[in-house]
């Protein structure tokens, strides 16, 4: 009998931690690129980055505008979900196709192809525990290059 109980304590046990399973960090709000934080390799890097996300699990849908010392800015956008189907964006850089998968960690993991098949990017996507950070690691190839950098991103109340 008392193995009995412990075994259906055990079970009930690992039945309420599946049913809590520990739920996606929501990253919507306003993000400000930190600069002096991030690390840029041998990217040029930007003069500012301001981000908008809405996230709902899956649902995603974020926008922004770069701005560096080439341009006066450039807007990129994105609506759909992290559900490893592909949809369209447009990217800082050019438009294309974007898939975006949650891998364990709580890491969003994004692959993304330009329409002209010329700049692939990879990147992983998370948040820090108290919600304050937002960390982007980028693999960028283009047929002449490829970089990598990490972005960093602080929330704006």
């Amino acid at each position: 009998m008392v193995v009995n109980t412990r075994v259906f304590v055990v079970a009930a046990m690992f039945l309420s931690l599946a049913a809590c399973g520990s739920k996606a960090p929501d990253i919507s709000g306003n993000w400000k690129l930190n600069i002096g934080k991030s690390k840029w390799g041998k990217v040029n890097k930007p003069t500012s980055v301001i981000l908008e996300i809405q996230h709902n699990e899956p649902a995603l849908k974020y926008s922004g505008r770069v701005v560096d010392s080439d341009s006066e800015g450039r807007e990129f956008s994105f609506e759909g979900a992290i559900d490893g189907r592909e949809y369209t964006v447009h990217g800082a850089f050019a438009d294309g196709k974007i898939v975006y998968v949650r891998k364990p960690g709580n890491v969003i993991a994004s692959t993304f192809h330009s329409n002209d098949a010329l700049l692939s990017e990879t990147a992983e996507t998370s948040v820090s525990a108290d919600g304050k950070m937002l960390t982007r690691h980028v693999h960028l190839k283009r047929p002449e290059s490829e970089l990598t950098w990490t972005e960093i991103y602080d929330r704006q109340q």
